[in-house]
């Protein structure tokens, strides 16, 4: 059928055109640098996208599964049948493993049941472009551990270094990323963690608060300790108070509106959005007001507006300054 070959060509061309839109949105960032108000992330676009077109995959594959019955093979064989040919009774030693419905890569299996905890989080850092398929394996692997909280726990070693710079360093921030991500994925999964875990959890979210730099906005420290305490289910153990702030601060992650449901600040909201609007973040305040139904005690238009005013602003200071002032080397690639 020509509409299901159109179809699938044009799938096959998605990651080719997301890869140029990472770089014109680069691009697009390295020229905004000069507004505080331009926050979005590649990251935040691409698991956006990423998640359109898992969803745009699936419906294509029930597409070609009515179509195969619509049309069903002949019984007599020939070269299409003989590609289907169920696989031997016995894989070899590398093939994908099957866990439940899904197929979970032999790797993954290896470094969750040896509570490998660094292993598997250098596997995932040195496959970025794999991230999403590694994704939908994840969970079922951490199943295959001992201890999946334990597992996860010794996976996030190394989130704050001596001497390091943070998030300007790149392999340091790649190595974050995939700790949320782990994180993240524990918490989908609500393992039963042991007492003694959950101690050492405590602990490491204290240090973690502790150094957290909350005055940099694009940092990945305050969502990694949220995101801990998300996992091992610590919110009690902290000051509620103290926590609205961080939520302000990693409102702009696309985990933040998830958070704020799993660690229970759904009644706060209020209290983050009038943050979010206080210190300028009027975008950020309209996603959690559209999230959590709040239209009616913050009207979205007028905030809308007042973005837009300031970033007009913003720029015609830039385009007057010129492009050596102080404002337009902010942030600057």
């Amino acid at each position: 059928m020509a509409t299901i070959k159109t179809i699938s060509a044009a799938l096959k061309l998605i990651d080719v055109k997301k890869e140029n839109l990472r770089k014109a949105f680069e691009d697009l960032q390295a020229r905004s640098s000069s507004l505080s108000s331009f926050t979005l992330t590649w990251t935040d676009l691409d698991a956006h996208f990423t998640s359109i077109q898992k969803s745009i995959e699936e419906r294509f594959k029930e597409l070609e599964s009515v179509e195969d019955q619509s049309h069903p093979s002949s019984p007599e064989p020939n070269q299409a049948t003989a590609n289907i040919c169920p696989p031997p009774l016995t894989p070899p030693a590398e093939a994908p493993i099957n866990v439940g419905t899904v197929t979970v890569r032999p790797e993954l299996k290896s470094f969750c049941m040896k509570m490998d905890g660094i292993a598997l989080r250098s596997y995932i850092v040195k496959r970025p472009k794999e991230r999403e398929a590694i994704r939908h394996e994840i969970v079922e692997a951490l199943r295959l551990a001992p201890d999946p909280a334990e597992l996860v726990l010794r996976a996030t070693d190394g989130f704050y270094r001596p001497n390091s710079r943070g998030d300007r360093d790149h392999d340091m921030c790649v190595l974050r990323r995939v700790c949320i991500f782990l994180l993240d994925q524990l918490m989908v999964m609500k393992p039963m963690i042991k007492p003694h875990v959950k101690e050492r959890a405590k602990k490491l979210a204290v240090e973690w608060k502790e150094k957290a730099n909350t005055d940099d906005e694009k940092s990945l420290e305050p969502l990694g300790f949220l995101q801990l305490l998300a996992a091992f289910d610590l919110v009690n153990e902290f000051d509620r108070n103290e926590l609205i702030d961080i939520f302000v601060i990693v409102a702009r992650y696309r985990q933040g509106t998830e958070l704020c449901r799993t660690l229970g600040f759904v009644d706060k909201c209020p209290e983050i959005v009038q943050k979010c609007i206080d210190t300028g973040k009027q975008l950020l305040a309209v996603k959690f007001i559209s999230e959590f139904g709040l239209t009616e005690k913050f009207p979205r238009v007028p905030l809308l507006k007042a973005y837009v005013q300031e970033a007009k602003k913003l720029a015609q200071k830039v385009r007057k300054d010129g492009d050596f002032s102080l404002q337009s080397q902010v942030i600057r690639p």
